[in-house]
């Protein structure tokens, strides 16, 4: 009796064992190269490897038994929403190819969100009873939202119909980074650093180049157009829709009536290339104008950069520019237009890839800077008997004249900046005088300031008394004088029997050279 209720019960389970099997006759397995990595801000991120051939998502049926098989949709869901869809990009939708075997009817259905429904008619159907497969290109997300590593699902809508799934996560990007790695001033090998334009706003331009450099945020993160083209579902070898991976530069704060030529170079022994590279920037009203390049060749395994040289003119500027500075930020692109109504998906004539626009700087590239020039008087003394004698002379009248390189005549007035000596230790309270009309001595006009082609003459006690410093006084002094070409001497004298004369420090501007960035910021008897 035990055994025969043993029997029954081993049956039992064999059966609930096997029931599955029997209903089991497709066996399917789900097979993705996943794209290596991606650029975060990519509305259109690939989902599967860009760098090989017949890149795509592989659907495998295995026909194990044969069987009455019926019509089921295969439901792959991605990470984030997919942006393209069965006609959009032109060229290069959503698609299957390759169907065989079992699945040489499989078709897509629709596209909702983030999911992709795709029916599987079966052999049976469509009279062919082998195994069989598809692959299913075209399929882009955004990559925008995405965390790293980022997977897929797969799912089917009636687990009755004899299809089952062997397979259901499969990868889609392994990792996620900027398109942009950074952007900084400088040469790449093999080329010349072109420093930084330097403008005063009296319309003198001291230099007139500038040189910074875009680099990439990963390798693979710049693709031309090929690359970026994955087995066009389209009848010519292009893509329609599809482009270069792009960079945007938008430079802002150029002067009024200036413009810009441009031109980008490699560094020795890149394979990058780039469709354009000159032109010339004509700012708009505000002072900005963009560029925009695109890559022609490209190494994939490779964190690529190029620099860009730029070159102001006219020079002199005829329309005198206000201080400020000369700036450039970098972003990926095409960036959807502004008109699109949806931020995920595509718009027909939406261009592949986009990006939304995450801008890389400011960079200052150019400085425009107050006419003017910066003196510093290392040591004054004024303790009886002894006093200091402080010359300044605005040479910007000169027998040179504008077109034998003369400097242009120029008045301003003089600020003098004052860093006394603590007799207790240490530094004293800095204090300051402003050269004005109510400040009229040593040779300055009514207006408190320096005439082209004068001198200021005057002793520290007679620049002391229009000040509210009382006392001796032992330190060094800065003087600013609004003016270009400004020269001076410090003499300390008992007026008896001892002198000494030095010429005073010119100092170049530390609006555009840093006193912390030598040798830029050295100060010089010659400049």
């Amino acid at each position: 009796m035990k055994s025969k209720f043993a029997f029954g019960l081993l049956a039992v389970m064999m059966v609930l064992v096997l029931a599955p099997s029997s209903f089991a006759q497709v066996a399917i397995t789900i097979n993705n190269p996943p794209s290596g990595q991606e650029v975060q801000t990519n509305r259109t991120a690939e989902t599967s490897d860009p760098t090989s051939s017949g890149a795509g998502i592989t659907v495998s049926g295995s026909l194990i038994a044969s069987s009455n098989l019926s019509v089921t949709e295969l439901i792959l869901t991605f990470p984030s929403t997919i942006t393209s869809d069965f006609a959009i990009p032109a060229g290069d939708p959503i698609r299957i190819t390759s169907a065989t075997g079992v699945f040489s009817g499989a078709a897509l259905s629709t596209r909702i969100g983030n999911q992709l429904f795709i029916t599987l008619i079966p052999a049976d159907i469509v009279g062919n009873a082998a195994s069989g497969s598809f692959r299913v290109v075209g399929v882009r997300i955004n990559g925008n939202p995405l965390t790293a590593p980022a997977n897929g699902s797969a799912s089917l809508n009636n687990s009755a119909n004899n299809f089952f799934l062997n397979t259901s996560t499969f990868p889609v990007i392994n990792a996620l980074g900027p398109g942009i790695g950074s952007l900084t001033g400088g040469a790449v090998a093999g080329q010349t650093d072109e420093t930084a334009i330097q403008v005063f706003t009296n319309g003198n331009v001291t230099d007139d180049s500038a040189s910074f450099i875009v680099s990439e945020g990963f390798a693979g993160a710049w693709r031309s157009e090929d690359q970026n083209e994955i087995d066009c579902g389209g009848s010519t070898a292009d893509c329609a829709s599809v482009v270069a991976s792009q960079v945007r530069h938008t430079v802002s704060g150029i002067p009024s009536g200036a413009t810009i030529n441009w031109d980008v170079v490699f560094p020795t022994g890149s394979a990058l290339t780039t469709t354009a590279t000159s032109g010339t920037l004509t700012p708009n009203s505000s002072g900005v104008a963009t560029f925009t390049l695109a890559f022609a060749t490209t190494n994939m395994a490779a964190v690529e950069s190029y620099q860009v040289n730029f070159d102001l003119n006219p020079e002199p500027l005829t329309t005198p520019p206000t201080a400020g500075g000369i700036t450039v930020t970098a972003t990926m692109f095409p960036v959807p237009p502004t008109s699109s109504t949806n931020a995920n998906a595509l718009a027909t004539g939406d261009l592949v890839p986009t990006y939304t626009a995450t801008e890389v700087g400011p960079l200052t590239v150019g400085s425009i800077v107050a006419a003017n020039t910066t003196l510093l008087i290392t040591y004054a003394l004024r303790q009886t008997p002894f006093d200091t004698g402080i010359q300044i002379a605005n040479t910007t009248l000169d027998p040179f004249g504008p077109g034998g390189g003369g400097a242009t005549p120029t008045a301003g007035n003089l600020v003098f900046d004052f860093f006394p000596r603590n007799p207790a230790g240490g530094a004293g309270t800095p204090f300051q005088l402003v050269t004005s009309s109510a400040t009229v001595f040593g040779g300055l006009s009514a207006d408190g300031s320096l005439a082209p082609g004068g001198s200021f003459v005057a002793l520290l006690s007679e620049i002391l008394s229009r000040t509210t410093f009382t006392g001796d006084f032992s330190g060094y002094i800065f003087v600013r004088a609004n003016f270009l070409n400004a020269h001076g001497t410090a003499t300390i004298s008992d007026f008896r029997t001892y002198s000494l004369s030095a010429n005073v420090l010119t100092m170049r501007p530390p609006a555009a050279r840093s006193r912390n960035d030598p040798p830029d910021g050295v100060e010089s008897l010659s400049y």
